[in-house]
């Protein structure tokens, strides 16, 4: 699938071939974009999948914004997808002894869509772990291999993410110069 455009480019009329730098795209219409990704991917969401008020009217997508998910169990019920943006944002600060207010740039983290499912099994979260890792390839590509992995795990065809390991390390300091590579000793 293609990767999910969140600005608006233009032909360069000084530079035929070329692009330059137009607009951001609304929030809105890249989450709908988002929506139909999940739904194509077979991973949306079986409870809902909701774009944050916030973003609802009208709002631009902010540029170079970080889109990341966290997945977690819900205080109630389910599990839980949330999508963020972190992205630097002009903010007024109120400068108490100067009786002043300043615009400044800092870095926020912000709440975009959020996704639920009733379920609450390992299996549930691990398909939670799959929208998170489409909605993660919808922006930044497709990792097959990652996603192919997670996709064996929530189809019960690897019981673990992390299989135990046999082997047992020895921290100390002696075997750390026996082993090193160089013959130093660090």
């Amino acid at each position: 699938m293609p990767i999910i455009e969140t600005e608006i480019w233009k032909k360069n009329p000084d530079k035929p071939g070329t692009v330059i730098f137009d607009s951001q795209r609304k929030a809105r219409d890249i989450f709908v974009e988002l929506k139909q990704h999940l739904k194509a991917d077979g991973r949306l969401p079986d409870e809902y999948f909701l774009l944050n008020r916030d973003w609802e009217k009208g709002a631009l997508f902010p540029k170079n914004a970080d889109i990341f998910c966290t997945v977690n169990y819900g205080g109630s019920e389910g599990v839980y997808v949330d999508v963020y943006l972190r992205y630097k944002k002009e903010v007024s600060e109120y400068i108490e002894e100067a009786k002043i207010v300043v615009k400044k740039q800092r870095m926020v983290t912000e709440n975009f869509a959020t996704g639920k499912t009733l379920g609450e099994s390992i299996a549930d979260l691990d398909r939670m772990n799959l929208v998170a890792s489409s909605i993660s390839a919808a922006f930044y590509g497709d990792s097959a291999e990652i996603r192919e992995r997670y996709a064996r795990i929530a189809s019960g065809e690897e019981s673990r993410l992390y299989p135990p390991q046999n082997e047992t390390c020895d921290f100390t300091e002696e075997n750390d110069y026996e082993n090193s590579d160089d013959g130093q000793e660090y």
